[in-house]
């Protein structure tokens, strides 16, 4: 659960960067890909044949991690523009159409590259090296290892040996 909750949250943080770093591509969606005046739907398979057009073009070329977020974020677009159209009965055939595009152009590119969890690789690496604050966790162990033994040794130097060195020359 905790895994699929980390998920959604890095998938929201990629939507958002995208958003944040080109935020006229994602407002206005419709608009920029319907040829009606406005960007006005009149049929939930019109929205459903566009994001399959857009799906079959993104991903005709090449496919990467940057463009399996970039379909939701325009899915996302197209959802508002439904909306704010006055058509909420459109967004299941959306839905619909972004699970389509997804099963007939990803399925097997997502598979190869690690499943869903695969994104979290693209985009947090992972390193062999440690980060400074491992760094400075480590070196405190180690040095508060070496004082601890220090400490037993002298013990034993100072405290153990002096008595049993008594009790053979007594």
């Amino acid at each position: 659960m905790c895994f699929q909750r980390c998920r959604c949250h890095l998938y929201s943080q990629l939507g958002d960067e995208l958003e944040r770093m080109h935020p006229r591509i994602y407002n206005g969606v419709a608009r920029q890909i319907c040829r009606n005046p406005g960007g006005e739907f009149h049929t939930p398979d019109a929205v459903s044949l566009l994001l399959g057009a857009v799906g079959r073009e993104l991903f005709r070329v090449e496919i990467t991690w940057s463009k399996v977020i970039s379909l939701f974020a325009i899915a996302g677009g197209l959802s508002v523009d439904c909306v704010r159209q006055g058509h909420p009965e459109y967004l299941p055939k959306l839905m619909e159409s972004v699970s389509e595009v997804i099963e007939d152009e990803l399925v097997p590119w997502i598979n190869e590259n690690g499943g869903w969890s695969g994104i979290n690789t693209h985009v947090l690496p992972t390193t062999n090296s440690l980060n400074p604050l491992e760094w400075t966790t480590l070196v405190i162990g180690v040095v508060f290892g070496l004082i601890l033994l220090f400490m037993f040794f002298r013990f034993i130097v100072n405290t153990l040996i002096p008595k049993i060195y008594q009790r053979f020359t007594s």
